[in-house]
């Protein structure tokens, strides 16, 4: 241990204040409100576009070629490998740890697919697609996350063939949207009291039908 740091945190005086574009401490205190609120209620959208997200998955048919989740699960146990040999794992314990977890990635690996396969399939069926706009918001919001020039991000995305990746990353958040805004959710009550919002989907039997037939 060579040293110990702590946050120091301004004060909130008038230098404050103007360095930040605010009037007074009360426009401050409103603009952080707003944001927490609209924070919060992002964070709520995405935990239900996860459940309904999982529940159409579950509901769905569609076999996957075992070549290609053979071909995942190696590329999972190459990762898992490196990040091993980085901390200097041993061969044996890096062997022991893989052949352990295995049954569990490719089960997680099989729910990805199936995952990307259904929101593929709905994008394509509701012909949602990504703009040059959307694709600079993203980059801007990446630049901004680590502190870097927006050209240098995007350079790093361009260099390293990932704007197809980002733009497919952009299509799937706005079907996880568009099945929220389309889904039926019922508050119930447990014994507890409420328990919550319950997301059920207004299309289940479709979902479903729709993956038996393309199988």
């Amino acid at each position: 241990l060579k040293e110990i740091k702590r946050y120091v945190l301004p004060e909130v005086d008038e230098a404050f204040l103007k360095d930040h574009d605010f009037d007074d401490i009360v426009e401050m205190r409103e603009d952080l409100k707003k944001h927490l609120e609209r924070s919060t209620s992002r964070q709520r959208d995405q935990v239900t576009e996860a459940q309904l997200t999982e529940k159409l998955v579950q509901c769905i048919d569609l076999s996957l070629p075992e070549s290609v989740v053979a071909a995942e699960l190696e590329n999972w146990a190459r990762r898992q490998r490196t990040q091993l040999e980085m901390e200097k794992i041993e061969e044996d314990e890096i062997t022991k740890r893989l052949d352990t977890e295995r049954a569990d990635a490719k089960t997680a690996v099989e729910k990805d697919m199936r995952t990307f396969f259904l929101l593929d399939r709905i994008a394509d069926e509701a012909d949602i697609k990504v703009t040059e706009a959307e694709i600079l918001q993203a980059i801007q919001g990446i630049a901004q996350a680590y502190g870097r020039p927006e050209a240098e991000v995007l350079a790093s995305f361009k260099d390293g063939g990932r704007i197809a990746e980002l733009a497919n990353q952009i299509r799937h958040r706005k079907v996880r949207e568009l099945i929220r805004r389309e889904a039926k959710v019922e508050e119930k009550a447990g014994a507890g009291g409420t328990e919550g919002a319950k997301p059920k989907p207004k299309k289940k039997a479709a979902a479903k039908k729709k993956a038996k037939k393309d199988d």
